[in-house]
């Protein structure tokens, strides 16, 4: 969430500098501008809204307002509107797409400073034979192997080192589980 509310921000500042630019010299707003924004926006809400309904299962409200940001995602993306749960399968489906084949942030962990694209050195001795671009793995293993991820009981997971917060809910009933990484 805290990726995705970034985002959000960063979207929103470039927005509010297009429209600037545009107000110094008119015609140069480009249109997707306003809809990069829109949806970073609406992704982080209904990505955090989930995860707060996932949490308290009273909480009818989160649920519904969760439903609306996917529909309102579904309509930026030309699609019509569908029932709540079926909107927030697809909110995470979405989620998880883009995690995968988004844009890469400007601190991407896999290197490539924002722009998809690594550098791949063979060495011999120590000394650089070759090198040519790569795509960037965004910092996630190929092949993650499922027994490095750990849970326990507090909702705290570990996985390469590093300790993440859980839902409360074991891997196999936890619905963000597959966008974790």
């Amino acid at each position: 969430v805290g990726t995705l509310m970034l985002d959000s921000a960063t979207e929103y500042h470039l927005w509010q500098q297009a429209i600037a630019a545009d107000r110094r010299t008119p015609g140069i707003v480009a249109p997707d501008r306003l809809r990069q924004h829109e949806y970073s926006y609406l992704l982080a809400r209904g990505v955090a809204l989930d995860v707060v309904a996932l949490q308290s299962q009273g909480d009818i409200h989160s649920a519904a307002q969760c439903a609306r940001a996917a529909n309102e995602l579904r309509r930026l993306d030309g699609i019509g509107a569908v029932p709540q749960e079926t909107a927030r399968t697809w909110l995470r489906a979405t989620y998880h797409e883009r995690l995968l084949r988004g844009p890469h942030a400007w601190d991407c962990p896999g290197g490539c400073g924002g722009d998809g694209i690594v550098m791949t050195y063979d060495y011999e001795d120590g000394v650089i034979v070759h090198q040519e671009p790569d795509e960037c793995d965004r910092g996630f293993r190929a092949d993650p192997d499922p027994d490095e991820s750990v849970r326990d009981g507090a909702g705290q997971g570990v996985h390469d080192g590093q300790h993440h917060v859980g839902l409360g809910v074991s891997g196999a009933d936890d619905p963000w589980a597959s966008t974790r990484r």
